[in-house]
């Protein structure tokens, strides 16, 4: 962190003395400012992100793509600062352009460097950590070659295997030495090089003494201690946490940090704000068109599902007449999708004629739901919430696609909507989106959104 802080800082020294209006160093205010805004930024976006995490594990090229994110990051919210500080004019584009490139160049070479020489100083020339694999006879061989697989960059170095129901010492697997069995494997952790111990599930659930043994040395000598999972099939994101004052292994389809919530939060306040300053200006234009077609409330509301089962109030500018849920179940023979999971209708006859279509077809009728997004039911990007009665209907694996907050937009909204006609496509595009998620997704989703919105795609 410290040494990116300076390549930013050298970068932008060696940038602003090609311009003459930038040169002069901490003595030029135009200087002092965009070098004080960055290293601001340069702090903030480290602790928004997760770029420094498993520095020593990443190889090169991840190294430079992360170094690469930052910069991007960095740059942009330096320029977003400075716009809002209302003085972005003083300085010229180029400026940007060529200190990032620089900065690229600079942190890449600094974090190389040091890898490097933390590796010599640790003497970890054959990987960057040493590790003493602990199982049982049965699963010793697949155990090894998995993890022998698994550690092709050879950013570990396994020092031996420890089998605790065998005496092999002296034996080899893929030639790896057999170290110690039951009763020496604490003696070898005392008397050897080794920085961290790794448990197959096998011994876990058989040699729960032998492990709680090691364990405890382990923890007096202040290693680090990993195990496989003993759960099978885990399709889940998972993470180790301390909850109601216990140490726990966390599930979920995806796990997302407070951070990051915490960002998607802010965006959807600030999206939520200005599309209500929008709702409002189109419901002097659109309520007076609608109730003269329709007479009744322009703003329809209805109990939808949220998150996990969560009933909430939806709001949108109405575009069908006042009895349009009432006569649905007239028109279920000509549902469009496949099941009763969802509702789909070409030329639905529920709707207000002239201005109901438009409204539905330029997607303005989902203005409203701003509101919803401004007092957290919703997202910007989310999953479509379903009605109460299509929720009930769901089976256990749709409703994945409702363990998110719901969102105004998502990716079945963007990748046609009007055109899918299968609920279980449906599901394998809201799941895709939850075990994917991340805010790049999201932004590119409300662009993608703008370009469908705009070109009136997949809206009926």
């Amino acid at each position: 962190m410290l040494i990116d802080l300076v390549c930013i800082q050298l970068s932008l020294l060696i940038t602003c003395s090609f311009y003459t209006e930038l040169s002069g160093g901490w003595q030029n205010i135009l200087y002092l400012r965009i070098a004080v805004v960055a290293g601001m930024v340069h702090f903030f976006v480290v602790f928004m992100t997760s770029n420094y995490q498993n520095v020593m594990r990443q190889g090169y090229y991840k190294e430079l793509v992360a170094v690469i994110q930052h910069t991007v990051l960095v740059t942009g919210s330096t320029v977003l600062c400075l716009y809002l500080m209302k003085c972005l004019q003083n300085y010229r584009r180029s400026i940007f352009l060529v200190n990032g490139i620089l900065q690229i160049l600079f942190c890449y070479t600094g974090h190389v460097l040091r890898k490097i020489n933390l590796q010599k100083r640790r003497g970890l020339n054959r990987g960057s950590a040493s590790v003493l694999l602990i199982s049982r006879n049965e699963s010793a061989d697949e155990f090894v070659k998995l993890v022998l697989k698994n550690n092709l960059k050879e950013d570990i170095y396994i020092c031996g295997i420890a089998i605790l129901d065998a005496s092999r010492i002296g034996g080899r697997i893929e030639n790896i030495p057999i170290v110690a069995d039951r009763e020496s494997t604490t003696g070898y952790l005392q008397n050897h090089w080794v920085d961290e111990v790794f448990f197959n599930k096998d011994v876990l659930l058989n040699e729960k003494k032998a492990v709680d043994n090691i364990f405890d040395v382990c923890m007096e000598m202040g290693l680090t201690v990993h195990t496989q999972l003993v759960t099978e099939n885990v399709m889940a994101d998972y993470i180790v946490e301390r909850f109601a004052g216990d140490i726990v292994l966390t599930y979920g389809l995806k796990l997302v940090s407070t951070k990051q919530l915490f960002l998607k939060r802010c965006m959807d306040i600030v999206g939520g704000m200005i599309g209500c300053i929008l709702t409002g200006i189109l419901y002097l234009i659109l309520a007076p068109l609608i109730k003269r077609k329709s007479p009744g409330p322009a703003i329809f509301s209805q109990i939808r599902v949220g998150k996990n089962g969560k009933y909430f109030r939806i709001y949108k500018f109405r575009s069908m007449y006042m009895d349009a849920e009432e006569r649905k179940k007239e028109f279920f023979a000509q549902n469009k999708m496949k099941d009763e999971r969802m509702f789909k209708m070409t030329d639905d006859p529920r709707v207000i004629k002239g201005i109901g279509n438009f409204i539905r077809k330029t997607s303005l009728d989902e203005f409203p739901q701003f509101w919803n997004v401004l007092k957290g039911d919703m997202s910007l990007v989310g999953t479509r919430p379903p009605t109460k009665d299509e929720w009930e209907k769901y089976e256990l694996h749709h409703k994945q696609r409702m363990s998110i907050k719901p969102g105004i937009t998502g990716m079945w909204q963007v990748n046609g909507r009007s055109e899918i006609t299968d609920f279980e496509e449906v599901v394998k595009l809201d799941t895709a989106y939850i075990m994917n998620w991340n805010l790049g997704m999201d932004i590119k989703i409300l662009l993608k959104t703008l370009y469908v919105v705009i070109k009136r795609c997949g809206a009926e």
